[in-house]
């Protein structure tokens, strides 16, 4: 095994250790969802998901551990969850038809921000760099 796997490893088994102490800020409503994300000063990863949806519970671990490592090396970066079946004006309202839907939200990027586009590559490494590198841009 290779020390960069191994690493990822370790970090989402740490990660998933402090899910408890750390855990990514649900929105339910339009009001919430501006107030956190579109208002806010930091930037927002968002993860658009639906219960039941297998690509979803995948992605559930990686995100987690994405959660608490962004929070413990102080990113700027809210995490941020949307349960399309809670809060479906929140996903019309940004047209999410296919669950999960990732978005990277910045001042700069405008209101429906940065999709993921990596089909479903949906790992804690992937997650990860594409987040980095929209942070490359707004600083």
């Amino acid at each position: 095994m290779s020390r960069a796997r191994a690493w990822t490893l370790v970090s989402i088994i740490l990660a998933i250790a402090l899910a408890n102490a750390c855990s990514a800020t649900r929105v339910r409503t339009l009001e919430e969802f501006d107030e956190v994300v579109l208002l806010s000063e930091d930037n927002a990863l968002v993860n658009f998901h639906r219960p039941g949806c297998p690509h979803c519970a995948a992605l559930a671990p990686h995100w987690s551990a994405l959660e608490a490592d962004f929070h413990a090396r102080g990113t700027g970066v809210t995490i941020v969850d949307v349960d399309c079946e809670e809060s479906r004006e929140v996903c019309a309202r940004f047209g999410v038809r296919a669950v999960p839907t990732v978005r990277f939200f910045t001042a700069e990027n405008g209101e429906f921000g940065d999709e993921y586009g990596r089909g479903r590559e949906l790992t804690y490494d992937a997650l990860a760099t594409f987040c980095e590198h929209r942070l490359e841009r707004v600083t």
